[in-house]
């Protein structure tokens, strides 16, 4: 399997009690062809995970709720992605203005009701996916690296974002 800079690979997993090192090494086996157990990994200085040696300029990252976890892989490009599953929050809003910036917690503040939760879980999973594609953590400034982010469907009752280093959109594929 070939990795692209000109697109991201989605794969989703449903990773149960087991978690997800097994699958993500299985994944990355197929783009390195090799064996899983011969794949090492390395983590950044804020603990961003890497392929040891950087083979091919593959890039990965890994995010999981639940029982669902989503795999973004590309070349040659940062990528960061997160996924959460959508649970009632008590004091949602004193969490957003803790955890978000004060523009989103603002639109937190400012949505519907019936839409906070989903308006919370968006500006979460955007801030959790550029900070994990800039490798700078979430309680360091972010960079000043330009990052796509935009939104993934992941299904009813979860919200997804994936980040690129970069100007540009990339075409999301998703893999089965």
């Amino acid at each position: 399997m070939r990795a692209s800079s000109d697109e991201v690979h989605i794969w989703p997993l449903d990773i149960g009690p087991k978690g997800g090192r097994g699958p993500l090494l299985d994944i990355l086996a197929r783009y390195l062809e090799r064996d899983p157990a011969r794949i090492e990994l390395r983590r950044g200085e804020h603990g961003k995970p890497a392929l040891a040696g950087d083979p091919q300029g593959l890039r990965f990252n890994l995010s999981h709720s639940g029982p669902l976890a989503l795999v973004a892989v590309t070349k040659d490009r940062e990528v960061g992605i997160d996924v959460e599953r959508h649970r009632r929050r008590r004091n949602l809003q004193r969490l957003a203005e803790r955890a978000l910036g004060p523009a989103s917690a603002a639109a937190v503040a400012a949505a519907a009701p019936d839409a906070r939760l989903r308006v919370f879980y968006e500006a979460w999973t955007r801030r959790e996916a550029v900070a994990k594609c800039t490798g700078v953590g979430l309680h360091q400034p972010p960079t000043e690296s330009p990052v796509s982010v935009w939104g993934l469907p992941p299904g009813k009752g979860w919200t997804a974002s994936l980040a690129v280093a970069g100007r540009e959109r990339l075409p999301v594929r998703w893999m089965p």
